[in-house]
């Protein structure tokens, strides 16, 4: 995983080593992160980077009753548990009705709750001191809307904090996806080597009596 990546590759003192903990689950979205870093916090961590990919920009917040075929114990084959995720897609994708344009509203308003989401989460990470550096990822064809990607990065912007946009990286590189939107083995190496780069100067350590819980 990129976060693996990121964690070989950022320069920490020689006595030190870096940690990489990805706060993240199946299916979550910007407000389940929010929801998590609010109850459990961010394990007095000495930097924050809060990875953004294009399926959370309208992404509502979820729970384990979204998912009702997720598996809770490891299955015993991966050729049935395939077989089961792609049985459980295409009864998705048949109860769908064609015309989803009544669904605009709410997917703008989900849109628009995410930003403010994200807004808030930056300050209060602020606040306690940690650098944070915000990254988007996009799929292979790029943001769509592309006002998506320009309010995000305006509201990054508003945050006054660092942004990474990986579409120069990624968009129209079919190598780096598994799927047009998730990412392959390639990809992951790329987007962890870009975003350590993009640390290169971001003191990662802080002093013990800067710390906080």
């Amino acid at each position: 995983l990129f976060v693996n990546v990121v964690a070989s590759r950022v320069q920490v003192p020689a006595d030190r080593r870096a940690e990489a903990i990805n706060m993240s689950a199946p299916g979550w979205g910007i407000k389940n992160i929010a929801s998590y870093v609010d109850s459990v916090g961010l394990y007095d961590a000495d930097l924050v980077v809060w990875v953004v990919p294009v399926d959370d920009f309208r992404r509502l917040q979820t729970s384990l009753r979204d998912y009702p075929g997720f598996p809770l114990l490891k299955p015993r084959l991966r050729l049935g548990s395939l077989f089961k995720a792609g049985l459980s897609q295409l009864a998705r994708r048949l109860r769908q009705p064609e015309d989803n344009q009544g669904d605009t509203e709410e997917s703008s308003e989900t849109l628009t709750q995410n930003l403010q989401t994200l807004k808030r989460m930056v300050g209060q990470i602020k606040e306690r001191g940690m650098p944070v550096l915000v990254v988007l990822v996009p799929p292979e064809n790029g943001y769509e809307p592309a006002s998506d990607g320009d309010a995000f990065r305006a509201t990054v912007a508003a945050c006054s904090v660092p942004l990474l946009d990986l579409a120069p990286n990624l968009q129209g590189h079919p190598e780096y996806f598994i799927d047009q939107v998730h990412l392959s083995t390639a990809g992951h190496r790329l987007v962890g080597e870009t975003i350590a780069d993009c640390l290169k100067g971001v003191p990662l350590l802080r002093p013990d009596n800067e710390r906080h819980s």
